[in-house]
């Protein structure tokens, strides 16, 4: 149709136009002429990254025409099956999430999940296993998720190489008992404490400075758990050298030569308030 064309509007009444159209440089009604409309990333100038959709309903008509479109409009709807879900439960090999509308259509081809676990921790995977242990290594904490973990910066005094403010770059959130460990830096001696509200850092509080020659990493990590590492060969004898040997065992019952080894038991699966400090544990097969 020469000199008219298909617009898009956002207002019923055609006069708001949307940012988001581009229109080819084509005479309307030539061959090549065109206009399209992406949504989803802001105005039509080359952006890449997803945005919000400011309007909900995309109204189509023709300029300098008589064909009446009738209020003809795109609407926008979300995907039901794409954004943040909520997981239901899940297993080693699927993923049950929970969806606020039933979709209108199957769909075909593969879909791809990124996520975030918050809450209870499921399982520790190692990516290093270490070596030359001669006892089992304690788990103080874990760090959190990035968006929850707090992000801190010391703040050295290059004369007296003492630790003099810890600024908070960003609180983090759902703490419940935080610690503040120093992850990397030439020093030792710092002992700091961090004060919550509602699971936020409201500040961190030095205890003790220490001595630093360069200015340590912190981390604040969650201590509210109890995990424990389990191996089959570390800390286990593998042999006895006699200081002393003795003399009349033969004849002296309360002094015996045999060596015993403490055994270091780890309940699974219980209550951590089950026993009471003292209680006996008594295994009946």
């Amino acid at each position: 149709m020469l000199n008219s064309y298909l617009d898009i509007s956002t207002s019923p009444n055609f006069n708001v136009f949307t940012e988001e159209k581009e229109v080819g440089l084509t005479e309307p009604g030539n061959p090549g002429a065109f206009v399209r409309i992406r949504l989803g990333y802001g105005a039509n100038i080359g952006e890449q990254e997803r945005k919000d959709v400011n309007f909900t309903s995309y109204y189509y008509f023709l300029t300098s025409s008589t064909t009446d479109t009738e209020g003809s409009y795109l609407r926008i709807i979300d995907d039901p099956l794409a954004g943040r879900k909520e997981v239901a439960y899940t297993t080693d090999s699927k993923v049950v999430y929970k969806i606020a509308d039933v979709p209108q259509y199957d769909g075909t081809g593969d879909i791809a999940y990124t996520g975030r676990s918050v809450g209870k921790i499921h399982s520790i995977k190692l990516d290093n296993l270490g070596s030359g242990y001669e006892k089992l290594p304690t788990i103080k904490g874990v760090v959190p998720a990035d968006g929850f973990k707090a992000v801190v910066t010391a703040v050295r005094d290059a004369t007296t190489n003492k630790i003099i403010s810890i600024d908070i770059v960003s609180p983090g959130q759902a703490y419940s008992k935080p610690e503040v460990v120093v992850s990397t830096g030439l020093g030792s001696g710092l002992k700091a404490v961090a004060d919550l509200e509602n699971g936020i850092v409201t500040q961190v509080r030095i205890l003790e400075p220490g001595n630093y020659t360069t200015t340590p990493e912190l981390e604040i990590i969650e201590t509210d758990n109890k995990m424990f590492f389990v191996s089959d060969s570390i800390g286990i004898p593998q042999n006895v050298s006699f200081v002393a040997n003795g003399s009349g065992f033969h004849t002296d019952n309360t002094i015996r030569s045999n060596y015993y080894t403490p055994d270091v038991l780890i309940l699974d699966t219980f209550e951590l308030d089950a026993f009471r400090p003292g209680e006996t544990i008594e295994q009946r097969v």
